[in-house]
């Protein structure tokens, strides 16, 4: 097995987010997926969604992936924006619940950027301990 990559702690979280997959082939219709973060870093994070088919996910093996999520922070009502890159995909079209897992690595974080994930983190960390 290969050892895990991840240089920071990835907290579970279930926070309701858009993807938006940006293809250089496909730049006038991005896709764009509702999904839930189910871990997140200061490094980059896991998102699932329900609503990928086979068709698009064949376009998506073979494109260099850039995403925009879009989300609301725990306790905020502004939305942010974080950039990244598609590192893995794992497409399950099979059985009753079919789901897409995206991993994804961050670019160009800003300050702002790791401010956020940080509070999210520690408010949904400390959500769960007490």
């Amino acid at each position: 097995m290969e050892p895990d990559r991840r240089k920071s702690e990835r907290i579970r979280v279930q926070i309701r987010a858009r993807i938006r997959i940006l293809i250089p082939e496909e730049s006038f219709s991005p896709f764009s997926h509702e999904g839930v973060i189910q871990d997140i870093s200061l490094t980059g994070l896991k998102l699932k969604t329900w609503d990928v088919d086979e068709a698009s996910y064949e376009i998506l093996q073979s494109a260099e992936k850039h995403v925009r999520i879009t989300f609301n922070p725990p306790n905020s009502r502004i939305a942010h924006i974080l950039f990244g890159e598609i590192v893995w995909i794992d497409f399950n079209n099979t059985g009753r619940n079919p789901h897409t897992v995206y991993s994804i690595k961050f670019e160009n974080l800003t300050e702002r950027d790791r401010e956020v994930i940080r509070l999210c983190q520690k408010y949904l960390k400390s959500d769960k301990t007490g």
